[in-house]
């Protein structure tokens, strides 16, 4: 420790031994700063002027002896001693410190000591270098090179001093490992004696007379005494004196009792040498002596004990000497003892063996009765991929027996390898696992299912491939319901489009028309009036498209009702046994008391005979058409159930392709020849069903014909009232002039409407949506009659701006127009206003106004 805190500048790029030197000097007294560069401790050394610089030699940038020139070149600085720290792996670095000045040299890595006194002996001289005066340039050859040295005598010195200090030090170390090597030779030659000797003894009686006679040849070892266990006491089996004062072992091993043999290694201080000291009886010499339990595994099976006049059987290299003598005795003794423990061993060994057999066999037991109890199908293949295990479900699944598959390839199984299986199984067979495939396959009968299958490889204990499992689930019929499930959700959306696109059709064909309307009238007698008939018939013909475009989309407005199937199945026979002519058989059947089907007679009419001219275009050649209707559940219905009626129109045709037969209820899909048909027939058949609470069915085979099966809503006789159809406004005369106030958000629609109703007499003010339509009456606008669209662009509906007018005028008369956008909103007008359902001519118009009054 010093007697006050000179400053210390480190001068390292090493992090590590930066920390080291600072925490070292730091801990001797001294006051430490520390720099990662030459640069930057010259700069610190500037500022702070240290005491002492100790700077590593290798750095980026400036090296040791770069600063230590700089230090030596600055006024005030030229007096601060410097110690470089170096390898000195060249005797041309001390050359180049004193070139550089440097007052010191402190070898890597460094000895604490030598660097705390050179420390201080440099900080004690401070005066004497300082009051030296500076010497004359000395040139001096070494190596064949020429170095110019400018240092002072007393640097020189101290430099030489430490070189040599180092150097001594070094020796110093050299010979004593010198020494270390020739006693761990004469250790490692005894060593090898025992092992020799302890090798042929096969009695524990031979292995304590060669142990304790082996054991004076270990260096320093004078006597030696060695027990063996009896039971649980530990008996003095044999010992052994080499002359030199010798004497009973001082340090006899107290008796193993029960709680000595069941020690652990932890309380017996893991069988480690015990080193003791004690005066030999007589002479008074100081001995050294080591205890040394002997162990095999975790018993302990006799005890070593050595004495010397050295201290050779103490310290680390001893105990590790002691410890390996230890273990060869111990080995010696055990293998001396494996015998009869062998014997033990075994037999403890075949009861596992067997217990153990018994175990594997009751888990193979458990687990194929899991394996044929699963309901999943299970396949077990062996190693060549051929069936070795196939369970109940499996059997069923694949419709075959065991005895069929079993001991075949996996082929077996199928009628046609699916697409996809074959590299899936040849994955398995490189141990890689199948998480989940799905395929489609003919099974051993011929029928075509789905499968979901999953495979696990089984390796053995050496990475070899021995078998797999494969887990099939039969997803058929879920697959099926999936696709049903898809193609209503798809029709579901382009019904939706549908809609749309026949609303905004509805609107243009009532502009259309309406002006058609009007220039019939102007027209009349003109050579054009011709072209305009011709354009009214195919814009009514549009109208009609519309209307069929909007069945399917559920979207046309319909008047159900309690209808019964025998008189309407009568009407249809005797339309279509007209129609047919001869080539086509109809045969139309009906049970006895079936109960009334609740629809729109209209629809249910069109729908049944659209079905039953698809049937007829499919017999070019002739052929059967059958039409019957059943109930179902059959019998009385139960109390709270429903019952359907199911009409099922079947015939003899040319049938239809399964890859077409998904898409028949699609708009505009026909299977008709081009120009034969619009592909809307059975899309409105779809449409009307779905909208009336039913469902239509189909099954198709290519030369076998097709089966419709339509299911609808019945209601028995008792049911109730039926809510009575919407009534359609009779004609009567023109009223008189009345105010109108049109809402509608086209433009042009209003245009043409405001010009047929100012035509009949009225007063018409137009606004496209609601809330110039309450404006308007805020106003104080004069409101008869309010005729607006139910669909209006905004936040409120005509529905809802229909009630606001009828609250704010209870005298103004509510006629409302329907696109069928929104058929919810359509029935809910229905129950409180007229509707007027677009497109509509110009006399429907000023008919269903003058109905209001």
């Amino acid at each position: 420790m010093t007697s006050h805190a000179s400053s210390i500048l480190i001068a390292e790029d090493s992090p590590t031994q930066q920390a080291q030197l600072v925490q070292f000097l730091e801990k001797l007294g001294y006051t430490v700063k520390a720099a990662r560069s030459g640069a930057e401790a010259y700069d610190m050394a500037v500022e702070q002027r240290p005491d002492i610089v100790l700077s590593d030699i290798i750095m980026p940038g400036m090296s040791g002896y770069d600063l230590c020139r700089r230090l030596k070149g600055t006024i005030g600085l030229d007096q601060v001693p410097v110690i470089l720290v170096t390898s000195l792996s060249q005797p041309k670095d001390v050359l180049a410190g004193l070139e550089a000045g440097a007052d010191s040299f402190i070898i890597k890595p460094y000895n604490e000591q030598i660097l705390s006194s050179r420390i201080t002996y440099l900080l004690r001289n401070r005066s004497l270098r300082s009051s030296e005066s500076e010497s004359d340039a000395l040139e001096i050859e070494f190596g064949g090179e020429r170095h110019r040295v400018t240092a002072r005598k007393q640097q020189i010195l101290d430099l030489l001093i430490s070189t040599y200090a180092q150097a001594v030090h070094l020796f110093t170390a050299l010979d004593q490992g010198r020494q270390e090597l020739s006693q761990s030779y004469e250790v490692l030659h005894a060593l090898y004696d025992m092992t020799e000797g302890l090798n042929r003894c096969r009695a524990p009686a031979d292995v304590a007379a060669v142990a304790v006679s082996r054991s004076l040849g270990v260096p320093g070892v004078h006597d030696a005494w060695l027990y063996l266990r009896e039971g649980d006491a530990l008996v003095l089996a044999a010992d052994r004196h080499s002359g030199h004062g010798a004497l009973p072992d001082p340090f006899p091993p107290e008796p193993l009792t029960a709680a000595h043999a069941s020690m652990d290694d932890d309380a017996r201080g893991a069988g480690l040498p015990q080193i003791r000291q004690f005066q030999a009886r007589g002479t008074g010499a100081l001995k050294h002596h080591a205890s040394m339990r002997l162990t095999a595994g975790a018993q302990t099976v006799g005890c070593l004990q050595l004495a010397g006049l050295e201290a050779s059987v103490s310290g680390e290299v001893a105990l590790r000497t002691l410890e390996g003598i230890a273990s060869q005795i111990a080995i010696a003794l055990e293998r001396a003892l494996l015998h009869t423990q062998l014997e033990e061993e075994v037999r403890k060994r075949t009861v596992r063996l067997l217990e153990e057999v018994a175990e594997r066999r009751q888990a193979i037991e458990t687990i194929t009765a899991i394996f044929d109890a699963s309901p999943v199908s299970l396949i077990s293949l062996d190693a060549q991929l051929n069936v070795a295990m196939f369970n109940d479900s499996a059997r069923d699944t694949f419709r075959i027996s065991s005895d069929d598959v079993l001991g075949r390839s996996w082929r077996a199984l199928f009628a046609t390898i699916p697409i996809g299986l074959e590299e899936a199984i040849g994955e398995l067979a490189l141990g890689r696992k199948v998480h989940s495939i799905e395929v489609k396959a003919a099974i051993s009968d011929g029928t075509l299912r789905t499968f979901h299958l999953a495979g696990e490889p089984l390796i053995d204990a050496d990475g070899a491939f021995r078998g797999s499992v494969l887990a099939v689930d039969d997803i058929t019929e879920r697959r099926q319901v999936m696709e049903q499930l898809h193609q209503v959700q798809k029709m579901e959306a382009v019904g939706t489009l549908t809609g749309g696109v026949a609303h905004d059709f509805n609107n243009l064909l009532t502009t259309i028309i309406g002006n058609l309307d009007l220039a019939t009238i102007k027209l009349d007698g003109h050579e054009a009036r011709p072209l305009v008939d011709v354009a009214l018939r195919s814009s009514l013909r549009g109208a009609e498209l519309t209307r069929k475009m909007l069945t399917f989309a559920r979207k046309q407005p319909l008047e159900p009702q309690l209808l019964d199937v025998a008189e309407m199945l009568a009407e249809l026979q005797s339309l279509l046994g007209a129609t047919f002519g001869h080539r086509v058989s109809l045969s139309i059947s009906v049970p006895s008391g079936l109960p009334k089907v609740y629809a729109d007679p209209t629809h249910l009419e069109s729908a049944l005979m659209n079905l039953a001219i698809n049937a007829r275009d499919a017999m070019p050649d002739g052929g059967r058409l059958s039409i019957t209707a059943e109930v179902t559940p059959p019998g009385p219905a139960a109390p709270g159930a429903r019952r359907s009626i199911v009409f099922v129109v079947s015939d003899t045709g040319t049938g239809i392709a399964p890859d077409r037969l998904e898409r028949i209820f699609e708009p505009f899909f026909t299977t008709k020849e081009a120009g034969k048909g619009t592909g809307l027939g059975l899309a409105m058949v779809y449409g009307f069903v779905r909208q009336s609470g039913g469902s239509v069915a189909v099954e198709s085979a290519v030369g076998a014909g097709t089966t419709f099966r339509v299911t609808l809503p019945a209601m028995e006789d008792n049911a109730g009232e039926t809510p009575a159809p919407h009534a359609r406004a009779a004609s009567g005369p023109e009223s008189a002039a009345m105010f109108v106030l049109l809402v509608d958000g086209n433009e042009e629609l209003r245009r043409t409407i405001r010009a047929a109703l100012e035509r009949s007499g009225h007063l018409v003010s137009d606004v496209r949506d609601a809330m110039e339509a309450l404006a308007h009456i805020d106003a104080g606008g004069h409101v008869d009659v309010l005729l607006s669209e139910i669909s209006l662009p905004g936040d409120l509906d005509g529905l809802r701006l229909a009630d606001l007018i009828a609250r704010r005028r209870p005298g103004c008369q509510v006629l409302l127009m329907s696109g069928a956008i929104d058929l919810q909103l359509e029935d809910e007008a229905r129950r409180s206003f007229r509707i007027l359902n677009k497109p509509f001519r110009i006399d429907d118009l000023t008919q269903a106004v003058s109905a209001l009054f």
